[in-house]
């Protein structure tokens, strides 16, 4: 798989509890997941397809609950 490939979106989803459109978008490659925020330009966190997998299933456990 070339570079370029890695580079492509698998999907983007935007959060469906935004704030006067400030608003989460996760993007998932095959190499990595950028999280971004729809009105900060150019701020991107990225992690890797596993950290955000753990994170994930830590939501739907309720890890990260009161």
């Amino acid at each position: 798989m070339g570079a370029a490939c890695a580079k492509q979106p698998l999907w983007t989803r935007r959060s469906s509890r935004c704030r006067q459109d400030h608003c989460v978008i996760v993007t998932a490659r095959v190499d990595a997941v950028d999280l971004s925020d729809s009105k900060a330009d150019g701020d991107v966190i990225t992690v890797s397809p596993g950290a955000w997998a753990a994170f994930v299933r830590g939501l739907r456990s309720g890890d990260f609950g009161p």
